[in-house]
């Protein structure tokens, strides 16, 4: 079998496909878990997708009905039907991931980075494993991109309440634990990462987010990098960039105003910044965004 050197995917019009956005992976229940990518689809026949080995993150797929095909890089071939879960470790080998024959396949899916205190698999390859009933897993995911589209002044709060009850879901059906650490931890850093996220513009300094948790400034980074592998400097950075590109897609901010809503008084720190963790300008953000909504209005 080749081996894919890049992840390509083949969704040939899918009955149902929905992606968890931006806004989704920002909330504090799915940064915590370091989740990076997620959603829920029924496929049409046709569809795949090919990851590549060493990928860096953990990928697990919920088969819900139909059935599917995982073919792995050394040529074993795994049929995934209603009530399993596939595993692909972050340092394993690649795969490819699609529909079997003329079925239909109904699945959940996400990807956890591999220093996910959530998600780490026994596995050090791959796995299959039976689960239990998987339909609160889908009621709440689907629940998820109901309220996100509803989008009122209650929405922040339904969201991270539904998010945590999909973790609970997940857990109880498939039997995947988080580290005993973040079990200790989990509450009070949740609340923490809540509060900043509600409000990014507060002056946020490492002393006083340590200080929220009751915590020494090098008790509290020490915890950060053995939870999450990163420093709390990074996280808060994270949150603020997070929330900024939320703004600029979805609201008629000017740069400067954005800025200032997300904790930088000086317009050139925020730009610098914000082109550092994403690799392009705030105002090149905007204008792509502003280039797909025109895609998308001539081609509807």
């Amino acid at each position: 079998m080749n081996i894919a050197k890049r992840e390509i995917v083949f969704e040939p019009t899918p009955l149902d496909c929905k992606h968890l956005s931006a806004y989704q992976m920002d909330r504090p229940t799915f940064l915590e878990a370091r989740m990076k990518e997620g959603g829920y689809g029924r496929y049409e026949p046709g569809f795949f997708i090919h990851r590549i080995p060493d990928k860096g993150f953990h990928a697990y797929v919920l088969s819900l009905s139909g059935r599917g095909i995982i073919t792995m890089d050394d040529g074993t071939e795994l049929h995934l039907g209603e009530g399993e879960l596939f595993i692909s470790a972050a340092s394993g080998q690649g795969h490819l991931e699609r529909t079997y024959g003329t079925s239909h396949w109904e699945h959940i899916w996400f990807t956890a980075y591999g220093d996910s205190p959530h998600f780490q698999p026994e596995c050090t390859d791959y796995q299959v494993i039976p689960v239990g009933d998987p339909a609160p897993v889908k009621e709440f995911l689907l629940r998820l991109f109901d309220e996100e589209a509803y989008n009122d002044t209650n929405t922040d709060e339904a969201v991270d309440c539904l998010q945590q009850l999909f973790m609970i879901a997940f857990r109880r059906c498939t039997g995947v634990v988080e580290s005993s650490l973040h079990l200790k931890y989990r509450e009070l850093f949740t609340s923490l990462w809540s509060k900043v996220s509600s409000d990014p513009a507060h002056p946020w300094t490492v002393e006083r987010l340590a200080e929220e948790v009751s915590f020494s400034r090098s008790q509290f980074s020490r915890l950060c990098q053995q939870l999450y592998n990163k420093s709390p400097g990074l996280i808060l950075t994270e949150l603020r960039m997070r929330r900024a590109l939320v703004l600029i897609r979805s609201s008629s901010y000017t740069m400067t105003e954005i800025a200032e809503r997300v904790g930088y008084n000086q317009g050139s720190n925020f730009s610098a910044g914000f082109r550092s963790f994403y690799g392009y300008s705030p105002r090149t953000a905007r204008s792509m965004m502003h280039r797909r909504r025109r895609s998308h209005a001539q081609n509807s």
